[in-house]
């Protein structure tokens, strides 16, 4: 005997399984197969329950398929902000950065403090092969740098320091437009991972197996 609850169940884990799917979008899938169920049999009177779960079920189509409409719908609430924090990391690599006893351009300072930029790179690498803001250990990279580089500005802001610029010579060592520019694109493309990253959470959590 065809046991509705059990395909159903059945039919959700292997959405939690096979995709990336949030709970709540598991939830609203779930939603609109009951209610296909429900008009199937109420428009072919005398359907079976397998019959109409099987029909609405190949309607909605492959958990792979899901997913990617899902992500298509999500991804202008956080792409946009990622690819704007790349944009301005990319300018600041021409832009002066600090100043020591010269001034200093960012395609410098970045190569000496890669470390720092690393989590960004690395989200740049991952969206080649996938959703970066899916991997949690690059979400905390990218917020360690931008923690990081806000609070060495905003100490940089407290002190006060005045540079005199003298042609390409300071007397005084101070930060630039630089650098204010790839902390902001440190915040931005942490900001668009952690909102992205939202979408990631397990749904197992919501719906442990019975």
């Amino acid at each position: 005997m065809f046991d509705t609850e059990e395909a159903i169940l059945r039919w959700r884990r292997g959405l939690e399984r096979q995709t990336g799917l949030t709970a709540r979008e598991v939830d609203e899938l779930e939603d609109h197969l009951r209610a296909r169920m429900e008009l199937e049999r109420e428009l072919h009177e005398g359907m079976a329950t397998a019959r109409a779960f099987r029909n609405v079920s190949d309607e909605l189509g492959e958990a792979e398929v899901l997913s990617r409409e899902f992500a298509k719908a999500g991804r202008p609430r956080w792409r946009g902000l990622v690819a704007a924090g790349w944009a301005l990391f990319a300018a600041s690599v021409f832009l002066p950065v600090l100043g020591e006893f010269t001034i200093r351009y960012g395609y410098h300072v970045f190569w000496e403090r890669w470390i720092i930029c690393l989590p960004l790179l690395l989200t740049l690498w991952d969206a080649r092969r996938g959703d970066p803001s899916r991997s949690r250990a690059l979400v905390w990279l990218n917020t360690a740098a931008a923690f990081y580089l806000l609070v060495v500005g905003m100490d940089e802001l407290i002190r006060g320091n005045i540079a005199i610029v003298v042609g390409d010579m300071i007397r005084q060592g101070s930060f630039f437009i630089g650098y204010w520019t790839w902390m902001a694109s440190q915040l931005l493309v942490t900001a668009g991972l952690w909102i992205g990253s939202r979408r990631w959470v397990s749904a197992r959590v919501l719906r442990a197996p019975v």
